[in-house]
């Protein structure tokens, strides 16, 4: 039975059936229900639920950290001010008294800083677990698919463990279990050979586009677990044979860990993630093409809703590079060109959006791309007219036009609510997922005022 494909609207504003999406929450018993590719981009949607639970605690808590640390900082300097003024004078009782209170607000404030650090060490490490996680699971289902890819045929289980065992499938599951265990213990290039082998490919770190940030990222990991926080010759050295600039970082110096490189680091992760279950099951799974096309446009979307425009744009442009082989059906591939458009026009490149989208021949396509064209090209008064027909046709749903990244200058217009009174006969309002994001900014705008 052939299932039904999402439309345009209902992929990109995420309102058609979709893969099933994990719960934003610690990790949680894996469904093996689903069919093998929706259990593959499961695993990636997972990740990218926990790494952006990761992303917002961090946004949440270095403020706060940042501003004890301020605070205890001036008291110090204030206290130790004074400590100095009274130095040298007979009031030794006052003197004695004022140093302890220094001495007592030194330790405090290393305890502050102190966290501060662990933190943030904390949070990096915390993003390669889940990453390490990931990879074990997609090692797992792909062996579970493809039990004689293990490696050699020479795998031995001993009497005892084997009367514990209840079947054959038992049977299977501990070898596979085994294996990926070995290999979860070498290195992450180690790793990512073994999977390249295990996929019939040569070029997935190179397809990939984020290998040598994720290096940094296994790296920055390494030297907070065993050097704490400090530069070591290790890092410099793997960094400098994967093409990765340091700056002027040097061997002692303390690793910079704020939100904008936590923000990059995360974006590293899911983006590797994505693609890795993504290319996993378009090669393997080729009669699920389906599932991952509408997985990738989900996820891109909701990434476009939060203005995350580069990392969009890099899985969009991903979707558009696919070979057609490896892509369910045309608009499929219409759908991932205009999301990127929509990116590369957010980040301020027009030009590049309209020129992208002269390479497709839009002539014989539906009314509701012709709608994304107009809309993309600022052409207003015509978008109107056109969303007239669409909106009413229900080829674009009401809930695509409040959320949909594409309609996000088009909303301020006139003609767009002029349209939207008609076809939906209400006046526009900002949606609530939207009134939420503005109000989480809003949020955030304050705690960065206030450290």
């Amino acid at each position: 039975m052939v299932k039904k494909k999402a439309s345009l609207a209902d992929q990109s504003a995420g309102t058609g059936k979709q893969t099933p999406q994990p719960k934003p929450s610690t990790k949680s018993t894996r469904p093996t229900a689903l069919q093998p590719g929706a259990r593959l981009t499961f695993l990636s949607g997972e990740l990218i639920a926990n790494v952006d639970s990761a992303r917002e605690l961090f946004h949440t808590i270095i403020p706060i950290l940042d501003a004890q640390d301020a605070v205890q900082e001036k008291l110090l300097i204030k206290v130790s001010k004074r400590v100095k003024e009274i130095k040298g004078r007979e009031r030794k009782a006052l003197s004695h008294e004022v140093e302890q209170i220094s001495n007592d607000l030194i330790t405090f404030y290393n305890t502050f800083g102190r966290s501060n650090k662990l933190f943030r060490s904390n949070s990096v490490i915390t993003l390669v677990s889940e990453y390490d996680d990931f990879v074990s699971h997609i090692l797992k289902e792909i062996l579970t698919l493809h039990p004689d890819r293990l490696k050699g045929s020479d795998k031995r289980i001993s009497y005892g463990e084997a009367v514990q065992l209840a079947s054959l499938d038992d049977l299977k599951s501990k070898f596979i279990d085994d294996e990926v265990d070995a290999v979860m213990r070498e290195s992450h290039d180690e790793q990512f050979r073994y999977l390249e082998k295990l996929i019939n490919t040569d070029k997935l770190r190179d397809e990939l586009g984020t290998w040598p940030k994720l290096i940094e990222v296994i790296e920055r990991r390494n030297v907070c677990v065993h050097a704490g926080g400090i530069i070591s010759r290790q890092y410099l050295s793997v960094c400098k044979q994967h093409g990765i600039d340091l700056g002027n970082s040097k061997e002692g110096d303390r690793l910079k860990i704020d939100i904008a490189y936590y923000d990059e680091a995360c974006d590293t992760v899911i983006e590797t993630a994505i693609k890795i279950a993504q290319t996993v099951v378009r090669k393997l799974l080729p009669q699920e093409l389906g599932s991952a096309d509408n997985f990738l446009t989900i996820n891109g979307v909701k990434l476009l809703m939060k203005e995350r425009w580069a990392i969009a744009l890099r899985l969009f442009d991903y979707a558009v590079r696919l070979p057609a082989k490896y892509v369910s059906d045309d608009a499929s591939r219409k759908i991932f060109l205009i999301n990127k458009c929509i990116a590369l026009k957010a980040l301020g490149d027009k030009h590049a959006a309209l020129d992208a989208l002269k390479t497709v021949d839009w002539s014989a396509a539906e009314d509701k791309f012709k709608l994304a064209l107009l809309v993309l090209r600022d052409e207003y008064s015509a978008a109107e007219k056109l969303m007239y027909k669409v909106g009413k046709g229900k080829g674009v749903r009401e809930t695509a036009f409040r959320d949909w990244p594409l309609f996000r200058d088009f909303r301020r217009t006139e003609e767009f609510r002029r349209a939207f009174r008609r076809v939906f006969g209400k006046d526009y309002s900002v949606s609530a997922a939207n009134a939420a994001r503005e109000q989480m900014e809003e949020l955030r705008q304050k705690l960065q005022k206030n450290r």
